[in-house]
């Protein structure tokens, strides 16, 4: 077997090719205080597999990179691709599926000390791990949540989940094979050994959406909460928790979006608000209700003291801080109203997001505007959100049939006018008989609307008593 090699660097830094390569790819070589680093270029043009090789001697040299030893941990690859992709706009995600599942899977459960040795079955395990971790797992352990209100030490139900679902998991996977294939890149995994996750089949549903019956209740009965006596603390959690109803309703944010707006967010004079760290990035959300607008003025009266008005996070708790969630009494309000799911999930606060798209697709909104307000993809749209159906279309027309009914009477009462004007201009002087034909022509001449049904006789009475 041949190989080209050819150096391109001070007898430093090295690209090779075997003439068997299935690929025709350039792979690298060379030596830094005692240790042999080797690796693909990814090109097969020689001159850019150059520039690779020599950028990666320089990364190696100036410290920018892994020190390449004969055994480099799960944990310290991971670790490192969570610093180059510091950057990402998804970096919240990538961290926390690295922090609370990888690392404590790979490094603390398998005791992976070599990154190189990762094999296919580890990856099948780590997903029945990943599968039990909230309901059987070390996250099932965390039963309690400690926090501190008015000074004393407060013990709460920490938030529970279920079973991830395969959506969940791929996302999740997709950051997993990423970092397996940045090792390869580092040159600690051997690509004849190279393992991969595969896509999971797609779970194919929906959460459960509210109707607009739903969320005219649940706001009712969050304002009725509010006038109960239950203490300062109690009433002020509730109001809050009103104002994220109206929030969500009438925006589809997302819970966290809207949990993180601020009120440097917020222009009322453009009735319009900024979400700065949304899943998909920044988006602008135009306050196209006037229930929004009227929510946002009242907290702002509500929160402007001594004239000074509100900064920092429009939600927040007594300590000043901001709130953490309101899964757990918003769950208390949707019991109150009595509303039940056949989703085993059960109604959340996606639900006033999923009544949203529904909502914006059937009063025909174009879909490019849509995804904007939702900050979310067209497919998305289509595969999760749009929850159109029979029951959508009965009220889409159910809200439009007075409007729609008005109009046709409107419209017939023209007509009926148009050719009472045109016996009384032209018509009066003829006989009784003339008058007969008169009124034939009129009927013929009226063009009743096919959605009002009318009597035909009551044209006829209305012609004879004029």
């Amino acid at each position: 077997m041949k190989t080209k090699r050819k150096c391109v660097l001070d007898n430093k830094v090295y690209i090779f090719i075997r003439d068997n390569a299935k690929l025709l790819i350039w792979h690298y070589y060379f030596t830094h205080n005692g240790d042999q680093f080797r690796g693909s270029t990814g090109h097969r043009d020689v001159g850019d597999a150059t520039v690779a090789a020599i950028s990666r001697y320089k990364a190696v040299r100036d410290g920018e990179v892994l020190v390449q030893t004969t055994r480099t941990s799960f944990k310290d690859v991971a670790e490192r691709w969570l610093k180059v992709n510091g950057t990402n706009r998804d970096i919240a995600n990538k961290r926390k599926a690295v922090e609370k599942f990888f690392i404590p899977y790979f490094h603390d459960v398998l005791k992976l000390a070599d990154i190189g040795k990762i094999r296919q079955s580890h990856l099948t395990d780590y997903i029945e791990w990943r599968r039990a971790y909230h309901t059987t797992g070390p996250g099932s352990q965390n039963l309690k949540k400690g926090y501190k209100r008015d000074g004393k030490r407060v013990q709460a139900n920490a938030q529970s989940y279920g079973v991830p679902k395969n959506d969940t998991l791929n996302r999740e996977n997709q950051n997993l094979n990423q970092i397996i294939a940045f090792a390869k890149k580092e040159g600690f995994i051997d690509s004849r050994n190279l393992a991969h996750i595969d896509k999971l089949d797609s779970d194919g549903d929906v959460r459960p959406a509210f109707t607009s019956q739903q969320c005219d209740t649940l706001i009712k009965m969050a304002m009725d909460r509010m006038g109960e006596d239950r203490g300062k603390h109690i009433q002020a959690q509730r109001k809050s928790l009103y104002n994220f109803v109206v929030l969500l309703r009438y925006t589809g944010l997302r819970p966290h979006e809207g949990l993180n707006l601020q009120w440097a967010d917020i222009d009322l004079d453009r009735s319009r608000f900024d979400i700065k760290k949304g899943k998909t990035g920044k988006r602008v959300v135009p306050m196209a209700f006037p229930e929004l607008i009227a929510m946002f003025r009242q907290m702002l009266v509500d929160q402007t003291v001594d004239g000074v008005s509100p900064t920092g996070f429009l939600f927040t708790n007594p300590n000043g801080k901001r709130v953490g969630s309101f899964k757990t009494s918003f769950e208390t309000l949707v019991q109150a109203c009595g509303f039940k799911s056949d989703d085993p999930k059960g109604y959340s606060f996606y639900s006033f997001r999923h009544h949203l798209a529904t909502y914006l697709t059937g009063v025909g909104l174009p879909d490019g505007l849509s995804v904007q307000i939702m900050g979310t993809s067209r497919r998305m749209m289509d595969a999760h959100y749009d929850h159109s159906n029979a029951s959508a279309v009965l009220e889409w027309f159910d809200n439009r049939r007075g409007p729609l009914r008005m109009q046709a009477w409107f419209r017939w009462s023209m007509e009926l006018v148009r050719c009472f004007r045109w016996v009384v201009m032209g018509c009066w002087s003829w006989g009784e008989d003339s008058r007969e034909i008169c009124w034939s022509v009129i009927f013929q001449e009226i063009k009743i609307p096919d959605e009002t049904p009318i009597d035909s006789s009551f044209v006829w009475d209305f012609s004879w008593q004029i």
